[in-house]
């Protein structure tokens, strides 16, 4: 595990291009895994200012969506409005998984109560895809209704990954991410500990 902290946040950006592009190059990777939210909207909006060619030829796979409730589909509306160039590139994701052939990276954020993705911790570690109900916690978070259900890949995809970066940025992360470091059981982030290639990426110090 490599931890990059950033002495200002407004390096965020530029470092995480900066894994992307090492990480493309050093494994030869042919899909990319995105979140939707707060967290990559200035990474997203470097790659649109820039254009940039390594994002060319690769599939871009949504993690996760929203799929019950007025809020349905709102992670694919975020990724036009704020991925416009690439749009044609995303794989949206469905009812069923796709099989991904050959090697992949995972860009990830990390939620308040250790999800990844919608990989929430009242399931099985090993989830790799499918429709889930999301906690009490994440619905207020994001401002849904109770008991509104998402669809997403989980951990049992991600640790499959050559290479994963955990992007973490708000002082609001800090007692999540202490508590992913200290590889608190049943987070599902904390798995993220036992891959041979993760970077946390964050501004807290």
């Amino acid at each position: 595990m490599d931890i990059i902290r950033l002495k200002e946040t407004s390096q965020f950006p530029l470092k995480a291009d900066s894994w992307f592009q090492e990480s493309l190059s050093l494994s030869g990777a042919n899909f990319v895994f995105l979140p939707a939210g707060q967290t990559p909207m200035a990474l997203y909006a470097l790659w649109e200012q820039k254009k940039t060619k390594a994002l060319q030829g690769l599939k871009l796979i949504q993690i996760d969506e929203i799929i019950s409730g007025q809020q349905s589909g709102a992670f694919k509306q975020f990724f036009l409005q704020n991925l416009p160039t690439f749009s044609s590139q995303i794989e949206w994701i469905g009812k069923s998984a796709t099989r991904n052939t050959g090697r992949g990276l995972a860009m990830l954020g990390l939620g308040l109560n250790g999800h990844i993705g919608f990989h929430e911790p009242h399931l099985p570690i090993d989830f790799s895809f499918g429709e889930v109900e999301l906690s009490d916690e994440t619905c207020n978070v994001l401002k849904l209704e109770a008991k509104t259900h998402g669809i997403s890949y989980g951990l049992g995809t991600f640790m499959a990954c050559e290479r994963i970066l955990l992007m973490v940025l708000g002082e609001k992360k800090r007692a999540i991410l202490e508590r992913v470091l200290k590889k608190e059981a049943g987070l599902p982030a904390s798995q993220l500990l036992n891959h041979s290639n993760l970077t946390i990426l964050t501004d807290l110090s």
